[in-house]
């Protein structure tokens, strides 16, 4: 949670939108760290202050131990006077369940990243949770041993069946337009990334340009590496897009989206690229190989290598046959994907607040 100058409170819009139509049914409480807002970040940009959701924080200053008893205690507080916990998985709370276990407090949990999702403290808190959601069949699947009531959410994507584009145009060899789109950080592989781009650029003889879509920590040192390599003609820099439209019309331009990420969910990027037909190079963490598969809808590329990212890029650059009968299964795979799990957030969520 991020606090402007005038006090208002932000939180990244996908999270919100959750939260604001929840409340609409329940009365709700966003509970967790109260950080500065940085005038450069557009990714916490819906302002929660003029909502019904109720916002409760604690300062994340000073000493960490201090700021974590403090946080603590008024979780407790308000859990003890509270009907559910929903936590959102991995989490700096998870302990709180274990209180919710002891008051015997009904609690469920949203999956949404891979860190520790087999550990034996996070089977533990399967077995007693009341209901799971979870952002990828895969983490479903690894979950449901342990819990037979979780279920995987309709992908959070502005996009849906109506926006599939199967009659995308395929170039030869002459001019690549290479797509990242998602925080710039450096555990999101844009490093990797760009000094792999760099020696495309240096060693062959077309025309190649790389966009970066989005914002984060790292935006300030890429630019420096553009500017320090004199890539500023072929590497440009977008900031976020959260207008589906423009978005959109950015996919349809490129040939081929690169996600060389060291962790994730399951990221709502590679719906997106699946969608509207663009080819994809990404690493195969977290839930992504439960709808990704190597050479059939896109090419796998190894975690913090920009040797494996040039190569693969190379592949499909030099042959864009194979690029298109990749990005043309993955299309009709999203699609199946879709259809069969299209179930929002939201409604698993009422669903099963309702059972409790």
């Amino acid at each position: 949670m991020f606090e402007d100058e005038k006090k208002e409170l932000f939180i990244y819009g996908g999270t919100a939108k959750l939260l604001v139509d929840l409340s609409e049914s329940y009365s709700v409480t966003n509970f967790h760290f109260k950080e500065p807002k940085n005038s450069s970040d557009t990714i916490n940009n819906f302002n929660l202050s003029n909502t019904k959701v109720s916002c409760k924080y604690v300062d994340k200053k000073g000493s960490k131990l201090i700021a974590y008893f403090k946080a603590y205690l008024l979780a407790l507080y308000l859990l003890i006077k509270s009907d559910c916990l929903y936590l959102f998985y991995p989490n700096s709370f998870k302990f709180l369940i274990l209180f919710c276990i002891l008051i015997n407090k009904p609690y469920g949990i949203y999956v949404r990243g891979q860190k520790n999702i087999s550990s034996r403290f996070s089977k533990f808190l399967y077995k007693h949770s009341a209901f799971i959601n979870t952002v990828s069949p895969y983490f479903t699947n690894i979950i449901r041993p342990y819990n037979n009531n979780v279920s995987t959410i309709k992908p959070m994507i502005n996009y849906s069946i109506n926006d599939f584009e199967i009659n995308k145009k395929y170039k030869d060899l002459g001019y690549f337009n290479l797509l990242f789109v998602g925080r710039l950080e450096e555990d999101k592989g844009v490093f990797e990334l760009l000094e792999a781009f760099h020696s495309i650029y240096l060693k062959y003889s077309f025309d190649i340009k790389l966009i970066f879509v989005g914002d984060g920590t790292s935006l300030y040192d890429l630019k420096k590496y553009v500017q320090e390599f004199n890539l500023g003609d072929c590497v440009s820099f977008t900031g976020s897009i959260f207008d589906p439209i423009l978005l959109k019309q950015i996919y349809l331009k490129s040939d081929i989206l690169i996600l060389p990420t060291y962790h994730e969910g399951f990221p709502r990027v590679l719906y997106e690229a699946m969608i509207f037909n663009v080819p994809i190079i990404t690493t195969f963490v977290g839930g992504i190989p439960s709808l990704m598969k190597n050479k059939v809808n896109c090419l796998e590329i190894a975690v913090k290598s920009k040797e494996d990212i040039t190569l693969k890029i190379w592949d499909l650059i030099n042959d864009f046959n194979y690029a298109k009968t990749l990005s043309i299964r993955a299309n009709s795979d999203v699609k199946n994907y879709l259809l069969n799990h299209n179930k929002s957030h939201l409604q698993l969520l009422l669903g099963s607040l309702e059972d409790i």
